[in-house]
C-alpha cells in the first residue's frame, strides 16, 4: 500500500512540473523612445514613440498616448527612456502616476532615478485598462515631461 502511495505522489508532482511554466510571471521591458533633437516641449507625445520587449504583447502601438501592452497579475513592468538620434543625451524616467482605470500597482506613484520598475499586483474586469502617467526628464535638467500610455490586464 505504501508503494501504491509514493507512486501515486510521484505521478502527481510530476504533471504539475509542466504546468509551472505556464503560471511563471513575465517581465516586460518598455522603452520611452524621445527625439531629443528636436524635441516639441509644447507635445511632448509628438517627440515619443515607445517600444516593447520581446514576449511582450502591443495591443496599440501608436500614437505614443494610447500606447498599450497587454499584462498579467504578477508581471513586472521596467520603463526606461533613451534618445533615439543624439549621442550623450539621457531620458531619464522618473515617475508613473496613476491616472484612470484599476490601479493595478501596490501605490498611486512610483519613483524612479532613470528607470521605473514596478509589479502588478491586482487586475479588474477582462479588458479594463489602467492609464498611467510617465514622468520624464532630458538630461537630468530642466522641466519634466509627461505622456500617458495604458495597460490591459488579463
Amino acid at each position: 500500500m505504501k508503494k501504491y502511495a509514493y507512486v501515486t505522489l510521484l505521478c502527481a508532482l510530476l504533471l504539475l512540473v509542466p504546468g509551472t511554466d505556464l503560471l511563471a510571471q513575465a517581465t516586460h521591458e518598455i522603452t520611452l523612445k524621445v527625439n531629443t533633437a528636436n524635441f516639441d516641449k509644447s507635445n511632448p507625445a509628438a517627440s515619443c514613440a515607445f517600444e516593447a520587449g520581446e514576449g511582450t504583447i502591443v495591443l496599440v502601438a501608436n500614437p505614443p498616448q494610447d500606447f498599450m501592452i497587454q499584462a498579467e497579475v504578477g508581471d513586472t513592468i521596467r520603463w526606461r527612456g533613451v534618445s533615439t538620434n543624439q549621442t550623450g543625451v539621457s531620458v531619464q524616467i522618473r515617475k508613473i502616476k496613476y491616472a484612470r482605470g484599476v490601479n493595478i500597482f501596490p501605490q498611486s506613484e512610483i519613483d524612479g532615478e532613470n528607470t521605473v520598475q514596478a509589479t502588478i499586483t491586482k487586475g479588474g474586469t477582462r479588458n479594463d485598462d489602467y492609464k498611467y502617467i510617465i514622468s520624464f526628464k532630458i538630461n537630468d535638467t530642466g522641466s519634466m515631461y509627461h505622456i500617458d500610455p495604458k495597460i490591459r490586464v488579463n
